[in-house]
């Protein structure tokens, strides 16, 4: 029916006005822009993926040639309904061999795509959005992260905006079919908001929302999202009051028996006061429930949950222009099945700042004492670690984890965006460091490519005990820029004391002293960093060293550089208690650079880059890239051309040697025919 409704848009316009009445030809279409490009591309695709003995390899020779059409315009009067309408036709040619198929695979393939938005009474304060698209971009054969797809989505749309009511209604159906397996997601997104500004800085705000979603595929994944919340603002004079409730479920079940479920409740208010003699207030509150079930096959039923609850109470006061100083308090206390624990702090810090000649000194100080009692276990459930790059390394948040019950997830990008379990070995690996957990990444399940960068989770229970541990801590910091900032000498020295006063403290009392000095270097459009670290704690005491360099600016009127340098490498102690799978010395190294010229008044445009990186530890891993890129405008005609390589290997003793090896050169022609 849309499809129909689309061809009928386009081609009314061939219809004489004459055979409708005056009236009735009103009604339609008049396309007041239309256009149409043809684009062609060429593509050679280069794939190997090593794991152990096993070896896998493809190559994909490819060709495309695509026509899209354009129109945009309205129907009776701009003011009454607009449209904006594309279609497109595309043909490919490819040819594909791999190490699994005896003989290689010559196709032929052709596509259309087709998009449409409706969109009545587009200047009234409410109007109405009809949209429907299909979009079959005739990938290759292998592509890094998805096969070739036929994508839909379908949906309808209301917006309301009249001051101080704004109201939007969305509903999606969007499918994703590619051949092998497919997918469906639906999707409803209700929003609300009311806002008034009165005079004498006072205004009033509430804002709602609810999003459910319901999603599919053809391997027997399914399962149920939904996100609810509602906030208010309210400003009067010196006060500013803010609240947030939002919640969040989630439901996914798969064919293997595997099942994921989380639950999440969270409660926030901010209270801001400016105060007399140049003081501030803040009142904070924040309330989070979480409840998390995973269930496989091998694995069988493992659950986390968590309550936590936090007050802070923060007084400021700034003197002048020099000296700022702080209060700080916090109380804090969280729950799970099987255990409970309680926190409390007090803070107190100032910073100075004092212009001299051509530079500026800055000196910092701050003082703590906290106390902290635990019972039983806690959990911590679903960490977020968001825009994480693989391979790479991150440290969890918590200390004093129970190493076995760590339990990882990497969250697809792609539709249903479900939750897809990693394995210990096999794609990551645990290493301690201080008193927390070290994760290094270093493969993916095989349709996720590598290197990228993707968002983990990550859930895990604290140690079991019954204490009560007492911490003071003391931290001071100095800087000095001097010659306009040209140098920059600074150090920062921070010390920990705790002590247990009750119970067993399941893990190791945390003394600690980190002194970190060094010095920055600062010319336009050279930067240079110096840093020497020394950490001394009872659990893997280290010395670390780093050294950047990094150029970012011109190299004439129409050259740019950009190129970093890093050495770092952190010595671990051997009077400390090292942990096994620690190595003594761990050292990384990088390199990253690109260059770009502009020819012929920016009309052609040339880019070469690369990147390396080597990361020794008990595995190494080695990770190098390279690309280039030309793009040539001339007129209507756009001209580009490039090639990307990237390889990367993780060895070490414990884990399968694994790497991979990918090559991509291109040509692409676009041309606008009107």
């Amino acid at each position: 029916m849309k499809r129909r409704l689309l061809f009928a848009l386009i081609f009314a316009q061939a219809i004489p006005a004459q055979l409708f009445g005056a009236t009735a030809s009103r009604l339609l279409p008049r396309v007041w822009d239309s256009g149409a490009r043809l684009e062609l591309l060429g593509s050679f695709e280069e794939d190997e993926t090593r794991y152990g003995a096993l070896q896998r390899t493809w190559n994909d020779t490819f060709f495309k040639e695509r026509l899209t059409g354009f129109w945009n315009g309205y129907v009776y009067h701009p003011r009454f309904l607009l449209f904006n309408a594309s279609l497109s036709g595309g043909l490919k040619q490819e040819e594909y061999a791999s190490s699994w198929r005896a003989q290689g695979v010559r196709s032929e393939d052709s596509s259309y795509e087709y998009r449409l938005r409706l969109l009545f009474l587009p200047e009234h304060a409410y109007n109405f959005e009809l949209f429907s698209s299909r979009t079959e971009p005739l990938f290759k054969e292998q592509a890094a992260v998805s096969r070739d797809s036929v994508v839909t989505s379908n949906g309808v749309g209301f917006r309301y905006r009249r001051s101080p009511y704004f109201f939007n209604a969305r509903f999606s159906d969007d499918t994703r079919d590619s051949g092998e397996d497919s997918s469906r997601v639906e999707t409803l997104a209700l929003s609300g908001q009311y806002f008034r500004a009165f005079d004498d800085f006072r205004s009033l705000g509430f804002d709602a929302a609810y999003k459910p979603v319901r999603f599919s595929n053809s391997t027997g994944l399914g399962g149920t999202a939904m996100d609810a919340s509602l906030a208010n603002n309210l400003t009067w004079h010196w006060l500013r009051l803010s609240s947030s409730v939002a919640r969040g479920e989630r439901e996914q079940r798969d064919t293997v028996a595997q099942r994921i479920e989380g639950d999440q409740w969270t409660w926030q208010e901010r209270l801001e006061a400016d105060l007399p003699l140049h003081f501030e207030a803040f009142l904070g509150y924040d309330y989070r429930k979480d409840e998390s079930l995973f269930a496989g096959p091998q694995t069988g039923i493992r659950q986390f949950s968590s309550t936590s609850s936090e007050t802070e109470l923060r007084l400021t006061h700034r003197l002048y222009e020099s000296l700022d100083s702080r209060i700080d308090a916090r109380h804090g206390s969280r729950s799970s099945a099987s255990g409970s624990s309680t926190a409390d702090s007090l803070g107190i810090g100032f910073n100075y700042s004092k212009h001299i000649p051509r530079g500026q000194v800055l000196l910092g100080a701050s003082a703590g004492r906290s106390e902290s009692s635990s019972r039983g276990r806690n959990d911590i459930v679903e960490e977020g670690h968001p825009g994480l790059a693989v391979p790479g390394s991150f440290t969890l948040a918590k200390t004093e984890i129970d190493r076995p019950t760590v339990a990882l997830f990497l969250k697809s990008p792609l539709a249903p965006f479900e939750l897809v379990p990693l394995s210990e070995g096999a794609h990551y690996t645990l290493a301690e460091l201080g008193n927390t957990l070290e994760v290094t990444l270093f493969a993916l399940p095989p349709r996720f490519a590598v290197p990228g960068n993707y968002e983990i989770r990550v859930s895990y229970s604290l140690l079991s005990g019954a204490y009560r541990l007492r911490s003071a801590s003391r931290n001071f910091s100095a800087s000095v820029e001097l010659f306009n900032h040209l140098l920059t000498p600074f150090a920062t020295y921070s010390e920990t004391d705790s002590e247990v006063v009750e119970g067993d403290f399941p893990g190791s009392e945390l003394d600690a002293t980190i002194l970190t000095a060094g010095v920055l270097f600062t010319r336009q459009p050279l930067r240079a960093r110096f840093e020497y670290r020394d950490v001394d704690w009872q659990t893997s005491p280290y010395r670390a060293w780093l050294g950047e360099l990094q150029y970012i600016g011109p190299l004439g009127p129409s050259t740019t550089l950009y190129a970093t340098v890093v050495h770092q490498e952190r010595r671990f102690s051997a009077a400390g208690a090292a942990p096994p799978d620690r190595a003594p010395l761990e050292t990384t190294e990088s390199a990253t650079g690109s260059l770009q010229q502009k020819l012929f008044r920016g009309a052609l445009v040339f880019s070469v880059g690369g990147s390396y990186s080597l990361i020794r530890s008990r595995l190494e891993t080695r990770a190098q890239a390279a690309n280039a890129a030309l793009q040539w405008k001339v007129g209507r005609l756009d001209f580009s051309a490039g090639a990307n390589f990237t390889d990367s290997e993780t060895t070490g003793e414990g884990v399968s040697t694994s790497g991979r090896t990918y090559r991509y050169y291109y040509l692409r022609l676009s041309r606008e025919l009107f």
